[in-house]
C-alpha cells in the first residue's frame, strides 16, 4: 500500500532485495528463475511477471489494453504486464515471502505450460516487430 502512489502497478515480487522463497523444491527453483530470466531478457519486463500479488491503480485499467489481452489463466499473468507496460503502466515491486503450497496442488498441467510457452513466444515477436517498428517509425505501441 505504501508504494500505490509511486508506480501504476504493484507487485509482491519473489525476486526483488529481501524477498524468499520458502521450501521450494530445486527443481520449481529451477524453472522459476529459467522463467524469470527469459521473461525479463525477452520480453523486458524486469519484474515478477508471473506473480499474482498485484495492487493496481484503476486509471490504468482501460477496455482497450484488455482488448489487445488474448491469454487465459496463469498466462495472463505475464501478458497483461507486458501489455500494460507497453501503454506507459509504471511498475514497482516490494519483497514477499513465498511459502512451498501446504494445501492443494499445483494447477501447472501440460496444457498450462503449452499456453505459457505459447504466449511468451507471441509476446517476444511483438516485441522484436514493435522494435523494427520503432526503429523505422519513430513510435510503437
Amino acid at each position: 500500500i505504501a508504494k500505490k502512489d509511486t508506480a501504476d502497478i504493484v507487485i509482491g515480487s519473489r525476486y526483488t532485495q529481501g524477498a524468499s522463497m520458502h521450501g521450494w523444491g530445486s527443481i520449481r527453483l529451477f524453472f522459476t528463475h529459467f522463467w524469470r530470466g527469459m521473461i525479463k531478457y525477452g520480453l523486458g519486463l524486469n519484474c515478477d511477471a508471473t506473480g499474482a500479488f498485484r495492487l493496481y491503480n484503476t486509471d490504468i485499467l482501460k477496455p482497450e489494453i484488455y482488448a489487445t489481452i488474448n491469454a487465459k489463466g496463469f498466462a495472463f499473468q505475464m501478458e497483461s504486464l507486458y501489455r500494460f507496460k507497453q501503454h506507459g503502466a509504471t511498475i514497482a515491486e516490494i519483497p514477499i515471502e513465498a511459502h512451498q503450497r501446504i494445501h492443494g496442488v499445483s494447477k501447472l498441467s501440460g496444457k498450462v505450460m503449452r499456453e505459457v510457452a505459447k504466449t511468451y513466444f507471441v509476446l517476444l515477436f511483438d516485441r522484436i516487430l514493435c522494435g523494427l517498428h520503432l526503429r523505422s517509425k519513430g513510435r510503437c505501441v
